[in-house]
């Protein structure tokens, strides 16, 4: 295919759970695919099932259940697990598909305490390396966030937010003791388990002005008055006597308002000229800047890297379908002429 596109990619920002990064030479459908998959086919773990044994605090078992379910699990070595449902070492569950946490804490002394997802002990810790990797996130400073959040409360005096996710709340004499088992999945089963809290990306913009032809066409003062209209997007050069794209523009402002497209055709045709020759559409974008942030269980970087790779499984199972497929078509059209 002589024509093809060779797509590209320019990182432009990376960070423990954000990156920023420009793809280039693409089709839209390959961009939105891309965000598809980093959102809802990315496989991490989480908590999926929870046996409760004693819950006397403010929460019914359905609500602590499901934000035991909403905590991220480390899932740097998803790939060492099995799915549950295709696992040949157990019926149920075990180290090799999942992991296993109990839950038990009372408030005996304190007033009040809070039960927190660092209260969650691996039972299967030290059954193998992998296990031992699937932990709670907390916000111990892994994102720049919650590094300025730190900094900023120390300069004030203030106290270090809480490490780690709240789960509930006990007061003297209740307690809460429960089992949870994490399991593999993805974000198309359930959002709990998408490693992405937001993946989006922007095109170049739909529209352009021909600055050229609205130069030639417009007068000066109509120029000035398109520029008030332009909410800031174009600046008249009063040397040059012509209307410029100003700077925020140029780096990547990605819409032009209606209100200034509908006065641009409007100014325009006056002088007779059709509001379809003062503008470019783009209707097959070509450069797609995305942004994405994990939930902390994985880094951007694994997220990306991760995605792509189920792009490419799924590519190739397509292929090899389409080999079968061909191969029988062969041997049918064989045995036709053969009859012959």
């Amino acid at each position: 295919m002589p024509n093809a596109r060779l797509p590209d990619i320019k990182l432009e920002r990376v960070t423990s759970s954000e990156m920023d990064f420009t793809l280039l030479n693409a089709e839209t459908s390959i961009a939105n695919a891309l965000r598809r998959v980093m959102i809802a086919e990315v496989p991490t773990m989480a908590i999926d099932l929870v046996n409760m044994e004693v819950n006397t605090s403010p929460l019914f078992d359905e609500f602590v259940a499901h934000r035991l379910g909403l905590i991220p699990l480390s899932s740097h070595e998803v790939d060492q697990f099995n799915n549950t449902r295709d696992c040949d070492r157990c019926t149920d569950h075990c180290p090799y598909c999942s992991i296993e946490y109990v839950l038990d804490v009372s408030c005996d002394s304190e007033d009040f305490l809070d039960v927190m997802s660092k209260d969650l002990i691996n039972v299967y810790e030290k059954e193998r390396p992998e296990c031992a990797s699937v932990k709670p996130v907390d916000n111990s400073g892994e994102s720049e966030a919650h590094a300025r959040m730190n900094q900023a409360s120390k300069s004030d005096g203030g106290q270090r937010p809480p490490e780690g996710i709240v789960i509930t709340k006990l007061r003297r004499g209740q307690r809460i003791k429960c089992t949870c088992i994490a399991k593999k999945g993805t974000g198309k089963e359930h959002a709990k388990w998408s490693a992405a809290s937001t993946v989006r990306f922007r095109t170049d913009p739909s529209i352009r002005f021909r600055l050229d032809k609205i130069n030639d066409t417009l007068t000066k003062d109509e120029k000035i008055d398109l520029e008030k209209y332009s909410e800031g997007m174009l600046v008249y050069n009063l040397t040059a006597d012509a209307l410029e794209y100003e700077e925020c523009f140029q780096e990547r402002r990605f819409a032009i308002s209606t209100d200034t497209i509908k006065k641009a055709g409007d100014l325009t045709g006056l002088h007779g000229v059709h509001p379809h020759e003062i503008m470019v559409y783009n209707d097959n974008p070509t450069v797609f800047n995305f942004k994405c942030e994990t939930t902390g269980v994985l880094t951007a970087k694994e997220l990306f890297f991760k995605a792509i790779e189920v792009l490419m499984n799924k590519l190739n199972s397509i292929q090899g379908y389409l080999d079968v497929e061909l191969e029988e078509l062969r041997d049918r059209n064989n045995n036709t002429y053969g009859m012959y």
